[in-house]
């Protein structure tokens, strides 16, 4: 097993992960030796949409604080969304630091959007695709840092721990079938969230939890897995499962929901079309399962469409649909975990020298449902404290005694069964019954022989990742089996 050495170690390449590692870089230059070990080239930030909530002026600075702890049903921790808001104009300057920069008008006053949840328009935004531009400028910038590199096509297996500190961890690569272990004085995990264990989500499917796992199993404090917010705009294509996620930038500028009467519908359920996910996304639900419906955007009255939303609408040309006239169907989606790896607002774990950071982290930010467009925002702020605050010790590091290896896939049917079992009973609106059954079934899974046999197989390892995540997130939604924000129980 090869074993490499860094002074930081950065699990996930999207853009929590290459930000903080640059943001590394601008401060110390080449003074540290900084790791990027990733799953692939591609991130759910490329596909980020909307753009990143801002307030710059004192009277939005406040508004931005209610919306965001009213869309987490009070359950926001107030300091933080208090110092990550106030904090929020930095973005801007962090942002052209990267050569990035957002739109801008004849008057060279930046563009802002609306969104769900916002009582202002507050996103600032490049394009329609804004995650795609950020991730470009990030990408062309990281060429330049000699002291980063990039490791790819590794997936975590383990982290490691030692004098209760957190060492690195072992990372294997499927395809050639290697494990690594990678030796850190920090180690950051940047990891995602669990869209991956849905059939259809709103990204890549490459996004199962391991890093949220990893920590667990070194004794790191995790919360709130079962708030999984669901997007409420998803085109789904049945013919080939594809989803495309809408941003509901459209709707802030004045796209409607409808039924297949053509008629709105939101009203009788007391909201509307931008007021916060959880709520939209179970009117959508109610009216296709409930009352049979289809539901569709309807794009028709915004002037400009084709302008203000480009690539969007390119997309659904290229597939036969003109947003202009032509009704979208859509569906609500897996988007975004809310819990996580708990972190205080410099991204630290109560493990020493482990820290999270976006989707795979809780600093208390989203409570039971997040405002649109405060992730980005949340990634800007904690990797700026992070970097600005941490004191980089070298640590002592034992050489790993564990040696993994590739036994026989023996447990892919078993990932099935648990991913159907998942898919079948966590939804937008769930059953309690449904739920502890599922809990009792994962428990009769892990009484199984396969759960006991060879603790070093790769596969082995990776098997109980996927269960574990699975198992913490049924677990976190029977012990708190209170409605609220995107989690929802009917009886």
């Amino acid at each position: 097993m090869k074993i490499y050495k860094s002074d930081i170690l950065i699990v996930g390449g999207g853009f929590a992960g290459k930000l903080c590692a640059i943001l590394f870089y601008l401060k110390y230059k080449d003074e540290f030796n900084i790791k990027i070990i990733t799953k692939s080239n591609e991130s759910n930030s490329q596909l980020a949409q909307g753009g990143i909530a801002i307030s710059i002026d004192i009277d939005d600075i406040e508004s931005h604080i209610n919306d965001t702890i009213l869309t987490s049903c009070n359950l926001a921790d107030k300091n933080v969304v208090e110092h990550i808001i106030r904090n929020s104009f930095k973005c801007i300057d962090i942002l052209n630091r990267l050569d990035f920069d957002f739109e801008k008008d004849i008057n060279n006053e930046y563009k802002k959007r609306k969104e769900g949840g916002h009582s202002k328009r507050r996103v600032y935004y490049n394009s329609d695709f804004t995650g795609k531009e950020i991730m470009n400028s990030i990408d062309t910038f990281i060429k330049n840092c000699n002291s980063i590199e990039i490791i790819e096509n590794y997936s975590i297996l383990e982290l490691d721990k030692y004098d209760n500190k957190c060492t690195g961890g072992y990372f294997y690569n499927e395809m050639e079938k290697k494990v690594i272990y990678i030796k850190s004085n920090i180690t950051i995990l940047a990891s995602g969230g669990v869209g991956g264990l849905f059939k259809n989500n709103s990204g890549y499917n490459v996004n199962i939890g391991e890093g949220i796992v990893a920590a667990k199993n070194i004794d790191a404090k995790v919360s709130n897995l079962r708030f999984i917010q669901f997007h409420p705009t998803a085109y789904f294509n049945s013919s080939n499962n594809q989803t495309l996620l809408i941003t509901e930038a459209i709707r802030g500028e004045g796209a409607s929901l409808i039924n297949s009467k053509k008629e709105r519908f939101l009203e009788k359920y007391n909201i509307t079309e931008l007021s916060p996910r959880d709520s939209v996304s179970r009117a959508i639900h109610s009216e296709i399962n409930i009352h049979k419906e289809s539901i569709f955007l309807d794009c028709s009255s915004i002037i400009g469409l084709d302008i203000k939303f480009k690539n969007i609408y390119n997309y659904f040309i290229n597939i036969g649909i003109d947003m202009k006239k032509d009704l979208i169907p859509i569906v609500p989606v897996p988007h975004y975990l809310c819990g996580g790896i708990d972190i205080d607002l410099n991204g630290e774990t109560n493990i020493k020298n482990l820290f999270a950071l976006g989707e795979c982290s809780n600093v208390g930010l989203h409570g039971a449902n997040r405002l649109a467009s405060n992730s980005l925002l949340e990634v800007l702020i904690i990797s700026n404290n992070l970097v600005e605050n941490i004191k980089i010790k070298s640590i002592k590091i034992a050489n790993p005694v564990k040696e993994f290896v590739f036994g026989y896939d023996t447990y892919q049917s078993q990932i099935t069964i648990i991913q159907q079992l998942f898919q079948n009973n966590f939804k937008i609106v769930n059953n309690f019954e449904d739920l502890l059954n599922t809990l009792n079934e994962l428990i009769e899974i892990e009484q199984n022989k396969l759960l006991n046999y060879n603790p070093l197989d790769v596969y082995k390892v990776v098997f109980n990742n996927y269960y574990n995540i699975v198992k913490l997130i049924i677990d976190d939604s029977v012990k708190n089996s209170t409605s609220i924000g995107c989690f929802f129980i009917n009886n």
